[in-house]
C-alpha cells in the first residue's frame, strides 16, 4: 500500500506594523485604507493598524513614546521637534505640494498679504504655526495669533480676521456654511513661494535600528505607494472605502469626494517619484524655517532616501 505524505503549507506570520494618523479618517488619507482594504499591505507580509488622530492626539508624541510604529506627520513640525531634542526622521514623503492656505475676511480691510499686519490670525498650533511664523517673519509682518475652534466660526461670524485652512478640508467647509468666494481672500503658501512638506511618513532614528524595521519600512512604503497609486486610478471606490472604514459613520460624501479631488492634485504629479522626498527639497523648507527664525540651526539628518529607494524596488 502507497503511503501519501502531506506537507501542510505553513503561512508566514505577518509582520505588525501601526500607523498614527494625523488627523481623522477622511479622504486626506484615502491612501493607506486603500492599501489596507485592497491587501496591498498584506501581500507585502504585514498586518497594519491605522488609527484616526483627533485634536488631543499629537503624532510625534505618540511615535517618540513607542505608541506606534510610522505617523504621519508635517517636515516643518519635525525640524522644530528635532531641535528640542527629538530624532523624528521622514522615510517618505506623500504630499509632494502643500494644502496649507490663511482664509481671511475681505470685509476686514485684507486685500494683500501686507494687509495681515495688527489683524488676528487663528491657528490649530500642531504645527501650522510654524509654517505661517516663517512666511511672516521674512515678510516683517507682525499679527495676534489666537487658537481657532475646529468649527471655523470665528471666520464664519466676523469674530476673527483670518484662520488656518486646508484647500482640501476648512476652505470647502467655509464654502459649506455659507461663505461666498468672493468675501474670502486666500493666502496659499504654494503660490507664496513658501510651500513647505506637509503629510510625509515618519519613524524615529532609534526605530529604524531595530532588527527587521528597515525591512518592514520598506514593504510598508511600496505597500503605500500601490494604495495612493490605485486611489488615482479608482477615485470613487477609493472614497468608498474611506466611507466604509470610517469608525464614526459621520462622513459626509459629498464633502469627502470634494476633498479627495483636491488630495490628488497634491500627490507627485510623476507616477514613479510618488512619495520622494529629494534633498533639494528638504533643504528649501529647511532654510525657509532659518530665515524666518523658527529654526535655529541647519538641520541635515530629518530625513533618510534609504527606504524609499528600496521600495521602488519591490514596484518595478
Amino acid at each position: 500500500m502507497q503511503s501519501l505524505v502531506w506537507a501542510e503549507s505553513v503561512e508566514k506570520p505577518l509582520d505588525p506594523l501601526v500607523l498614527q494618523l494625523r488627523w481623522i479618517t477622511q479622504t486626506q488619507f484615502a491612501g493607506y485604507y486603500v492599501a489596507l482594504d485592497k491587501g496591498m499591505y498584506r501581500k507585502n507580509g504585514l498586518d497594519v493598524i491605522i488609527l484616526p488622530g483627533g485634536p488631543n492626539l499629537k503624532p510625534a508624541q505618540s511615535l517618540r513614546e513607542g505608541l506606534v510604529d510610522v505617523s504621519i506627520e508635517w517636515l516643518p513640525h519635525a525640524l522644530v521637534q528635532r531641535e528640542k531634542g527629538s530624532d523624528l526622521v521622514n522615510i517618505a514623503q506623500i504630499f509632494d505640494r502643500s494644502g496649507f492656505t490663511i482664509s481671511c475676511r475681505k470685509d476686514h480691510g485684507i486685500q494683500n498679504l501686507e494687509d495681515l499686519q495688527g489683524k488676528r490670525v487663528g491657528s490649530w498650533f500642531v504645527g501650522d504655526e510654524e509654517k505661517v511664523r516663517a512666511l511672516l517673519r521674512k515678510k516683517n509682518i507682525k499679527v495676534e495669533f489666537y487658537p481657532q475652534n475646529f468649527n471655523l466660526d470665528e471666520l464664519v461670524s466676523g469674530k476673527g480676521d483670518c484662520i488656518s485652512t486646508m484647500r482640501y478640508n476648512e476652505y470647502l467647509q467655509l464654502l459649506d456654511k455659507g461663505m461666498q468666494k468672493e468675501e474670502i481672500i486666500t493666502f496659499d503658501f504654494d503660490a507664496l513661494g513658501m510651500a513647505m512638506q506637509e503629510d510625509g511618513l515618519y519613524v524615529t532614528e532609534q526605530s529604524l535600528k531595530q532588527e527587521g524595521m528597515e525591512d518592514r519600512l520598506v514593504r510598508f512604503v511600496a505597500a503605500t505607494i500601490q494604495g495612493w497609486r490605485y486611489t488615482l486610478e479608482h477615485p470613487e471606490e477609493a472614497l468608498e472605502i474611506v466611507l466604509d472604514n470610517d469608525p464614526t459613520g459621520a462622513l459626509d460624501e459629498h464633502h469627502q469626494r470634494k476633498m479627495l479631488k483636491v488630495v490628488m492634485t497634491l500627490l507627485h504629479s510623476k507616477r514613479e517619484q510618488l512619495g520622494q522626498l529629494t534633498q533639494s527639497q528638504y533643504h528649501k523648507t529647511v532654510d525657509q524655517l532659518l530665515e524666518g527664525g523658527v529654526l535655529q540651526y541647519q538641520d541635515s539628518g530629518g530625513y533618510s532616501e534609504k527606504i524609499w529607494n528600496k521600495a521602488q524596488l519591490l514596484l518595478h
